[in-house]
C-alpha cells in the first residue's frame, strides 16, 4: 500500500564535523522551503558526544544518554508535526528504534555520500551500539530508502541486500546558478579538494608521475603494490586461507580492466573461480574489507590528474596544503564553504575526479561547477557521461587526453565559457537539489 509522499515537516540530521555534510544538508533545506515544506536542520553532535562520555566504565548509563536524545528529538517531531526524516549517509541513525518504530515518521531517505564500509567505520559517525542484526533491520526497514548517486554504487548496495534504493544523483543549489562574479582566470585552471584516498602515497607511484606514466600503468602499480605489499590484515587472511591472495588477484586485475565496474560485483564473479575463499571470505565477513583494497586500483587517478597539469604549470591547486605535498604540488589554502561560489567563477574551467574510495564517479563538484556556468574537465565514466553531454563539459579517458583538453581551454577561453554556460543552463533545466527534492515528494511512500 502506497500513500501521498508530500512531508508536512521534514527534520534533516546532520553532521557538522564534515563540512560537505553541513553545506549540502543546508541546500536540502532550503529546497524543501522553497516547496512550502518546512524543514528542521539539526546536528547531533550530541549524540555524538554521548557515545564517548558513555563508553568504558560509564557504559551502564548509555541507556539514560539515549533516551534523553530520543526524548528531544520526539518532542521536536511531535511539536514541529514532522512525518519524514533526511540525512547523507545514515546520519539518521542515532540510536535503535528512534525513527522506524515512531508511528508520526513515515519515511527516512539516506542520501549517500560514501558507502557502507566508509561510514560504519569512520570515527566521525559514533552511535549508541546495537546487538544482533537491529543495524541491518534498521537499514534495510521499510521506511528507508536509500538514494545512491552512482549506478555502481547502486548495485553494490543491492548485492549486500538493500533493496529499497533509489538512483538520486548529486546536485548544485540553486544560488550557484545565479552568481554572475567574474571570470579573473584564463591563464590557469584550477583543481579544488583533497587528493581523495588520504594514505600516504607510495613513493614508486609518485615517481611514476613525475615520469609521465599514464593511468593504466599507475593502475598496475597499485594492483601489484596491494598484493606485494599486504597489510598486516591481508597478511593473516592469506595464511588462514592462501587462495584468498588468488581471489584478490583476480579481482584487482579486472578492476584495472575494468576501472568503473563495481568493487563487489568483480569480488563475487572472481568467487566463481575460487568458491573455498569467496567462502571464507563471506564467513570471516570481509567482503567489504576486500572490496575497499579492489577500489584501491584508482587511487592514484585524481593525484595523477592534477599532478599531470601541475608538472605543466597550467593550474591552481585550493586544499589543505599537507594533503598535496607528497605528490609535490603546493597547494594554495583551502577554501571555505562561504567563499566556493566566487572560486568557481574565478576560473574559465576546472579540473574534476572522483574519490576512489568510492563506486560513483558524477561527484557533487561536477554539478557545482557546471552551475556555476563554468567548464569542467572530468574523467569519462558512464556516470558522468549520463548527467552532461560533450559541449557542456569535456571527458577524457588518459593523461594524454587530459592535457590535450587543457591545452583547448587554456588556448580558446571564450569557447571554455561558452561550454559553462550551456552546462549551466542543463543544470538549471535537471540538476539543482530542487530537482531532487520534486522527485522525492512526489513519489509514493510505502505505509508500514
Amino acid at each position: 500500500m502506497t500513500t501521498p509522499s508530500t512531508p508536512k515537516g521534514v527534520l534533516i540530521l546532520s553532521n557538522d564535523l564534515l563540512t560537505p555534510f553541513a553545506k549540502t544538508s543546508d541546500y536540502l533545506a532550503a529546497a524543501l522551503e522553497r516547496r512550502q515544506i518546512p524543514a528542521y536542520v539539526r546536528d547531533h553532535a550530541e549524540a555524538r558526544l554521548l557515545t564517548f562520555v558513555y563508553s568504558g566504565e560509564m557504559e551502564a548509563k548509555a541507556p539514560l544518554a539515549q533516551e534523553a536524545i530520543c526524548d528531544g528529538l520526539r518532542e521536536l517531531i511531535e511539536h514541529a508535526g514532522i512525518d519524514t526524516v533526511i540525512s547523507l549517509d545514515l546520519n539518521w541513525y542515532v540510536t535503535p528504534g528512534l525513527f522506524i518504530d515512531d508511528a508520526a515518521i513515515r519515511s527516512i531517505h539516506s542520501f549517500w555520500f560514501d558507502d557502507f564500509r566508509s561510514w560504519c567505520t569512520s570515527p566521525w559517525n559514533p552511535c549508541f551500539p546495537a546487538s544482533g542484526d537491529v543495524f541491518q533491520r534498521h537499514v534495510k526497514h521499510p521506511k528507508v530508502t536509500h538514494h545512491f548517486y552512482g549506478n555502481s554504487q547502486a548495485l553494490e548496495a543491492g548485492l549486500l541486500g538493500v533493496t529499497n534504493q533509489r538512483l538520486t544523483r548529486l546536485a548544485a543549489p540553486r544560488h550557484l546558478a545565479q552568481n554572475q562574479s567574474p571570470c579573473e582566470h584564463t591563464e590557469q585552471l584550477a583543481f579544488i579538494g583533497n587528493p581523495g584516498f588520504r594514505g600516504t602515497p607510495h613513493e614508486g607511484a609518485v615517481k611514476l608521475m613525475d615520469a609521465g606514466a599514464e593511468l593504466e600503468e599507475l593502475r598496475s602499480f597499485c594492483r601489484d603494490a596491494i598484493l606485494q605489499h599486504p597489510d598486516t590484515r591481508s597478511v593473516a587472511w592469506f595464511a588462514e586461507e592462501p587462495s584468498v591472495r588468488n581471489l584478490l588477484a583476480v579481482a584487482l586485475e579486472a578492476r584495472r580492466q575494468f576501472p568503473y565496474r563495481p568493487a563487489l560485483q568483480i569480488l563475487q564473479l572472481a568467487g566463481t573461480h575460487y568458491p573455498r575463499a569467496f567462502e571464507f571470505v563471506n564467513e570471516k565477513g570481509i567482503v567489504l574489507d576486500l572490496a575497499f583494497l579492489i577500489k584501491l586500483v584508482n587511487r592514484y587517478d585524481r593525484p595523477a590528474f592534477v599532478h599531470r597539469l601541475w608538472k605543466r604549470g597550467w593550474i591552481d591547486v585550493y586544499s589543505a596544503p599537507d594533503e598535496w605535498k607528497p605528490y609535490g604540488i603546493e597547494a594554495k589554502p583551502y577554501i571555505t564553504f562561504g567563499a566556493l561560489p566566487g572560486y568557481y567563477r574565478k576560473y574559465a574551467a576546472h579540473l574534476n575526479a572522483p574519490n576512489s574510495i568510492r563506486d560513483a564517479t558524477a561527484n557533487e563538484k561536477l554539478f557545482e561547477i557546471a552551475a556555476s556556468g563554468r567548464l569542467s574537465i572530468n574523467l569519462d565514466s558512464p556516470d558522468v557521461r549520463s548527467c552532461y553531454d560533450e559541449g557542456e563539459i569535456m571527458m577524457v579517458d588518459s593523461l594524454a587526453g587530459l592535457e590535450s583538453a587543457a591545452d583547448k581551454c587554456l588556448n580558446d577561453p571564450d569557447s571554455a565559457l561558452a561550454c559553462g554556460e550551456r552546462a549551466r543552463s542543463r543544470s538549471i533545466r535537471e540538476h539543482l537539489w530542487d530537482h531532487r527534492i520534486a522527485s522525492l515528494v512526489s513519489a509514493p511512500s510505502a505505509s508500514v
